[in-house]
């Protein structure tokens, strides 16, 4: 009888310190960790877990110790505490304060899915979904993240959505994919408005809606989705959706090109080319068009390569220096920009000498065959006049141009 009337005693004193700790918490983290503490010392799994959080954050008026909070959230997991199970888990996958074991955290989100926590079922589903811990299985993901999302979990659903958008574990099926994209982007998150977005504008899984999907595109892009606020962007220059509006569709390039998007920086700078900035003179836009293309090349972005190898070539913005801009003309050209191609065989037909070597009209050829056929109208029209002067027997050059277009 006194073990149990002890035990008793130590659970109703545990209790009371761990509901005196979180009336304290705001006004005093000091004493909060104490009453904390004490509580998580007579075996209180809620207070183990805050005091792992406490060490762990170092937010609360203590230092930062992640070694003690790993072991607070052992004591606590040790108990079957759901948060702590799954914290613990994470922090295994992660290698934090802990050996990093793979096997260990699959362990850890299963005891907590086995109790039902969709965020332990949204996370072993992670885990069977990439083998790790456990054998890849895309039907257990699958299954785990359908029980995760049956229970409301954002993240869960965008997962399903995904699974049944490529087929993965399940039979493909975008009208499933739609339903679940819409339920986790009504709980705000930002890349299932995106996914649902782009599914109106392709008619995909539901039908199709411009106006829809840039209601869409918008609330995602509100959240600072970057893929969402070029996409808008795109919807205003071009009217899907929405009535052209080129003002609106500068203020989304800017957005996403503030968040290191390379190809919404050389559109921002195509669309404001030739237009006064109130403030600007003609050296200060030059200047920021050669930063954005720069910003854009230095992600190898082919055609910002080849818009600053045109600003080098023609001083714009920078002082011109030819053999920079062939330089980056080559690059651009082998990542495939079909201008950049174009530009690299005319330099190569003609304009190489101020490299000190002689045209080279086998190279002009590859150069120019290669931009023709990705539909580059320019390239295309300077083969045909060279074959035409071959073929009259006017050009020495044109047949050798044509040599390897045939």
């Amino acid at each position: 009888m006194s073990c149990r009337l002890g035990h008793s005693l130590s659970a109703e004193l545990a209790q009371t310190q761990y509901e005196l700790g979180i009336s304290a918490l705001n006004k005093n983290p000091a004493k909060a960790l104490t009453f904390f503490t004490g509580a998580a010392e007579l075996g209180h799994s809620e207070a183990q877990y805050e005091l792992g959080q406490a060490y762990g954050s170092g937010e609360t008026g203590i230092e930062q110790d992640l070694g003690e909070a790993a072991k607070w959230f052992k004591q606590a997991a040790d108990q079957g505490h759901l948060d702590a199970l799954n914290f613990l888990g994470i922090w295994y996958q992660e290698g934090t304060a802990v050996i990093q074991n793979h096997l260990e955290a699959a362990a850890l989100f299963k005891k907590a899915a086995d109790q039902g926590s969709a965020l332990g079922q949204f996370n072993l589903a992670i885990c069977y979904e990439h083998g790790m811990g456990v054998s890849r299985n895309e039907a257990e993901a699958t299954a785990l993240y359908r029980k995760a999302a049956d229970q409301g979990d954002a993240s869960a659903q965008f997962s399903l959505a995904i699974c049944y958008a490529d087929g993965k574990g399940v039979d493909q099926d975008d009208v499933e994919a739609v339903e679940l994209y819409k339920k986790a982007a009504e709980q705000g998150r930002s890349d299932a408005q995106f996914n649902l977005a782009q599914c109106y504008a392709e008619g995909r899984g539901i039908a199709q809606d411009d106006v829809e999907a840039v209601a869409w595109y918008t609330k995602a892009a509100e959240q600072g989705d970057v893929d969402a606020q070029f996409t808008l962007a795109e919807c205003y220059e071009e009217g899907y959706g929405v009535h052209p509006d080129e003002v609106e569709a500068i203020a989304w390039y800017t957005k996403a090109a503030e968040q290191g998007d390379a190809e919404a920086q050389c559109r921002l700078e195509g669309l404001q080319r030739g237009k006064g900035k109130v403030g600007f003179d003609q050296d200060d836009r030059e200047k920021l068009a050669v930063e954005r293309y720069t910003k854009a090349a230095d992600q190898e972005h082919s055609q910002a390569l080849f818009q600053l190898a045109e600003c080098c070539d023609k001083s714009i913005g920078v002082s011109q220096d030819k053999m920079e801009a062939f330089a980056r003309s080559v690059k651009a050209a082998e990542q495939g920009c079909a201008d950049a191609q174009f530009s690299v065989g005319v330099f190569y037909s003609s304009d190489v000498k101020w490299l000190g070597l002689p045209p080279n009209q086998a190279k002009a050829a590859e150069w120019l065959k290669k931009a023709a056929e990705q539909g580059h109208e320019e390239a295309h029209l300077k083969l045909m006049k060279e074959w035409k002067a071959a073929d009259e027997g006017d050009a020495v050059e044109g047949g050798s141009l044509m040599c390897d277009w045939s």
